[in-house]
């Protein structure tokens, strides 16, 4: 059932405090926990004051300035996430909706709930990692979701920022788990949110893959595949895919100079300095419905000053583009995918 939306007023509220604990009633910090939350709060505030310039000022050619609204199509919560920090990030950074799902050990009833309590702002995703396949399917039957997180196909071994350790996922596209999640988005009329990592893939494992996922997009030519993390592909790879696949999207999560070295790993940096790089330019302009802004947090301290540092980026760079190209990503692809009310 598609929501009613208010109309889009971005407002800039006061900055929750996102590292301090609460237990019993008393907040008990140390001083070494308050002094790093003085400059966390002093980075955030920063952070949301360069939002709000560059949200105010004019676009190229004069004239004023448009407010342009971010949705997020995959991010995450662990089981340390604060609820009330994720919206008041979102209120902060001008971002109207994201997709999200928990991860770790946390439950897909804190998503559930932060989504009952904000049916505007949170949209609720099927968690397929660690899930097995009864426990999926009873979210999509229970029909309180409006997305389906990312599968995982090929997946690195990782250390998050916070000591978390991600386990390493080796699949096949073609796999029997893969076809069933990839059946029951078919089925909700989700986009089919795909994790492949092929810069970290060995060559001939990275061809394998490509392979089979060419495959797989010929074979269900109507059904959007969405590629998190930039599948870790340079601009003329994904040239040729877009070129070849009237159904191939690419999701800019983790493709910035603030997130690039996450983990460790070779991710996308669509960047050159703080302006996107030319030959990636060229693609959003070129080909505007094919990509997605995606944050794709996964642990609390994503969900912080670092989160408002990338959406300063982000409007600072998509100045850059035509007015269509830069909405078209921000938000208007994600609306058109995903059946969302604008």
């Amino acid at each position: 059932m598609l929501r009613a939306r208010p109309p889009c007023h971005t407002k800039f509220q006061q900055q929750v405090n996102v590292n301090s604990v609460d237990l019993g009633g008393v907040k008990r910090v140390s001083s070494v926990t308050t002094a790093r939350q003085v400059v966390l709060g002093t980075r955030a505030t920063i952070a949301t004051i360069v939002v709000t310039l560059l949200a105010m000022i004019a676009f190229p050619g004069g004239g004023p300035a448009r407010e342009l609204y971010f949705i997020d199509v995959h991010s995450q919560i662990d089981r340390q996430t604060h609820p009330d920090t994720v919206t008041a990030l979102l209120e902060q950074g001008g971002v109207r909706e994201t997709i999200l799902s928990s991860t770790g050990k946390a439950s897909q009833d804190a998503v559930l709930s932060l989504a009952q309590r904000n049916p505007t702002k949170i949209i609720p995703a099927v968690r397929t990692k660690d899930y097995n396949r009864q426990a999926v399917e009873g979210q999509v039957r229970s029909r309180k979701y409006g997305a389906m997180a990312e599968v995982l196909v090929y997946h690195v071994a990782k250390a998050m920022s916070n000591g978390r350790q991600m386990r390493e996922v080796d699949l096949e596209p073609d796999d029997p788990s893969v076809l069933f999640a990839l059946d029951l988005a078919i089925r909700s009329h989700w986009p089919f949110i795909i994790h492949i990592e092929f810069a970290a893939a060995p060559a001939a494992q990275r061809t394998a893959l490509m392979n089979k996922l060419e495959a797989l997009m010929t074979k269900y030519p109507d059904e959007p595949f969405a590629l998190i993390h930039m599948g870790q592909l340079d601009a003329s790879e994904i040239g040729r895919l877009i070129t070849a696949h009237p159904n191939v999207y690419f999701i800019a999560s983790t493709s910035n100079p603030i997130t690039a070295h996450r983990g460790g790993q070779p991710w996308t940096n669509m960047f050159a300095g703080r302006r996107l790089a030319p030959e990636w330019k060229t693609l959003l302009v070129d080909h505007p419905d094919r990509f997605l802004l995606g944050f794709d947090n996964v642990v609390a301290n994503n969900w912080g000053p670092q989160y408002l540092d990338q959406i300063a980026l982000w409007r600072g760079a998509l100045v850059d583009l035509p007015d269509d190209a830069a909405d078209a990503f921000t938000h208007g692809n994600a609306e058109r995918l995903w059946h969302l009310p604008r």
